[in-house]
């Protein structure tokens, strides 16, 4: 009786330890990394929205310490899925971007505004 005892304690005790193991298994963690990400979309390119810039880079030419340029970047969602941008950022705090807060609808434009402040930059 002792031994059938200690065997269905030591039973128990591994489906416990097993049952720890795999509530861990579908934790989510976030982490921040400068590298840009590319995120694999599965299924039809046409159930996904698309966000379509003509002008990537702006020149500001010359500026001094102190100066606040900006420049406004237009964009269209050329997918077929309302464009959702749920956040920007700059990874120097010397850039700050303004984003529209609410959903780009198919084939509408919008703008991406972007202010460089020199004193910020690091």
């Amino acid at each position: 009786m002792k031994k059938c005892s200690l065997i269905l304690l030591g039973c128990f005790c591994g489906m416990w330890v097993m049952s720890c193991h795999s509530a861990n298994s579908n934790d989510t963690r976030q982490f921040h990394s400068d590298k840009p990400v590319s995120i694999a979309m599965t299924g039809y390119p046409e159930q996904y929205p698309v966000f379509s810039v003509a002008d990537t880079a702006f020149d500001f030419g010359n500026i001094q310490e102190g100066d606040v340029v900006q420049f406004a970047f237009r964009f269209k969602n050329t997918g077929s899925k309302p464009l959702i941008i749920s956040e920007a950022s700059s990874t120097c705090g010397c850039t700050i971007p303004d984003y529209p807060k609410n959903p780009v609808a198919p084939g509408q434009e919008d703008i991406l505004k972007v202010v460089f402040i020199i004193n910020r930059y690091q």
